[in-house]
């Protein structure tokens, strides 16, 4: 968002805080986009490739099974899981917020999108990524997909992957 500023104005805070001995931490969410993100954007116009980086359905046999096991994680806000997209005539996988879209940790390209993101900000000197939200990542039916053993495994996949190409980044 342009009103908080830019790629620049960030670096420089970083080198800012880093000259002052402060490390940058930074929420890094890995269970969905906003659906302004420029994937959901695309998604939204049509692109595969980026509506398969969201868990997506065409109809709400499947939400509703999954609905039979998972908690509303805000019921007065957000009532429901699953939220329809008009545009994609498609229901979106949405366990917050109707603007908040799941993504698909069973498409191996959602790994590599978010290990990209993750080596942009290591690139800027991000020190620390918080990972917010991991414990919603991985969907499985009949669970209440949180904590599924997937989620450990993509957290410690991420970590890997920072570990050999972003050592300094925690």
């Amino acid at each position: 968002d342009p009103r908080l500023g830019t790629v620049a104005d960030l670096s420089g805070l970083i080198a800012s805080l880093h000259d002052a001995g402060i490390s940058l931490c930074v929420d890094f969410v890995l269970n969905h986009t906003s659906n302004d993100h420029e994937w959901a954007e695309a998604a939204r116009a049509g692109s595969d490739y980026h509506r398969d980086l969201y868990i997506t359905f065409p109809d709400r046999t499947e939400p509703d099974a999954y609905e039979a096991t998972l908690p509303e994680i805000f019921p007065d806000m957000s009532p429901g899981n699953f939220t329809w997209i008009e545009p994609m005539e498609r229901w979106v996988w949405t366990t917050f917020r109707e603007f908040q879209w799941d993504l698909n940790w069973a498409n191996p390209d959602v790994m590599v999108e978010v290990c990209e993101l993750a080596f942009h900000l290591a690139n800027l000197g991000v020190d620390i990524l918080r990972l917010d939200a991991i414990a919603f990542t991985w969907k499985r039916m009949g669970t209440n997909c949180q904590n599924q053993p997937e989620a450990h495994l993509v957290a410690q996949a991420l970590r890997a992957v920072l570990a050999m190409a972003a050592p300094a980044t925690i």
